[in-house]
């Protein structure tokens, strides 16, 4: 005969091994081109991520980003993310646009080390924000945007530009070319400073976005860098039940929503 002390050990077992796969479950991953090369964050909300292979010949991507329709942060519990970035061997810089609830802005993130610009955010006459990263060197590389119309006009000439050391992230003598992979992705992540858990289920969204005519540089020459061509290695998304996505040729749509 079972006791009844081992009867509530087994239930407690099989709920916390319930418990354990749903929690498991909501990052779980969907490969949309080839592979994931690099270990996938848990824990930060739901994301897709698309990197070109590496290479020393690039010098530059550009994409217009077509701004969400609606976006919802409960008051910056969330942090929505539209960006690009560069991989070295040492690690990455992030370099786009975030909105924690009062339009988008620019900011970097150098290994964590995130950087935001208040002085530059997005009011409601921004439709479209270009995004644009230029290697100089192995020392410097310089990320632009500017605020444009429904048209892609450029508002009231209302650009942002800095250049970042990044020499820090790559290997070998400053003198050569750096070698690297430039990416793209996008994101809608808890806001873990504000102890915020990542509740795939708290009416959060950033809807209806893209990432429009994108290109990369190759040695000068501008080549489409769309995921199903031959400058995107590999692309993931991390708890894909959250993101609706679709991709062509020179763009990528994309929907990431927290609803029940």
């Amino acid at each position: 005969m079972i006791g009844r002390n081992h009867i509530l050990f087994l239930i407690i077992l099989i709920t916390v091994k319930i418990e354990g796969n749903n929690s498991e479950d909501i990052y779980e991953t969907e490969i949309i081109k080839n592979k994931i090369l690099y270990d996938y964050k848990k824990g930060s909300g739901a994301y897709y991520i698309a990197y070109s292979p590496f290479r020393d010949d690039y010098t530059r991507v550009t994409s217009y980003v077509r701004l969400p329709t609606f976006v919802e942060t409960n008051d910056g519990k969330r942090d929505g993310f539209i960006s690009f970035g560069i991989q070295g061997q040492y690690g990455y810089i992030d370099m786009g646009i975030m909105n924690s609830g009062k339009g988008w802005k620019p900011y970097y993130n150098d290994n964590e080390d995130l950087i935001s610009f208040d002085d530059f955010t997005s009011n409601e006459e921004v439709k479209y924000i270009a995004l644009d990263i230029e290697i100089y060197s192995k020392k410097n590389v310089k990320f632009s945007i500017s605020f444009r119309d429904s048209n892609k006009e450029i508002i009231n000439d209302k650009r942002f530009s800095t250049t970042l050391y990044c020499s820090h992230i790559f290997e070998g003598n400053i003198e050569e070319k750096p070698n690297l992979r430039f990416y793209r992705f996008v994101a809608l992540v808890n806001n873990k400073d504000k102890g915020v858990p990542d509740n795939q289920k708290d009416n959060t969204a950033l809807i209806n976005a893209t990432f429009a005519d994108l290109v990369i540089m190759i040695n000068n020459e501008g080549k489409t860098w769309g995921i199903n061509g031959p400058n995107i290695e590999a692309s993931w998304k991390v708890s894909p039940k959250k993101i609706e996505f679709s991709c062509g040729v020179d763009f990528d749509n994309f929907s990431i929503i927290y609803y029940d």
